[in-house]
């Protein structure tokens, strides 16, 4: 955790209680791993569009542009109808 965390503000602070939470319910490491990516890549493509990070302020319709942008659905073509995580490891 940390250093990581400090470069999203004001999600870090959540993002590291969430993966606690995560894995004190036990979820699969690969699982954690791939939640947290996707979380991460929303958070820098929110940067780059200059928009904000606050969670109360993400719009659907923010979600729903960025979907299409995300890496995992560029490199392994995966329509933006599927509903899969952002994660490199997720296979299907």
């Amino acid at each position: 955790m940390g250093a990581a965390y400090s470069e999203l503000r004001p999600l870090g602070r959540e993002l590291a209680i969430w993966e606690i939470h995560l894995r004190s319910t036990g979820k699969s490491p690969h699982t954690v791993k791939s939640y947290l990516h996707g979380v991460r890549a929303l958070a820098a493509w929110l940067t780059d569009e200059d928009l904000p990070l606050d969670p109360d302020q993400i719009t659907t319709s923010q979600l729903r542009e960025f979907r299409p942008t995300c890496s995992c659905r560029r490199i392994r073509a995966v329509p933006a109808s599927a509903p899969a995580p952002c994660a490199p490891a997720t296979t299907r």
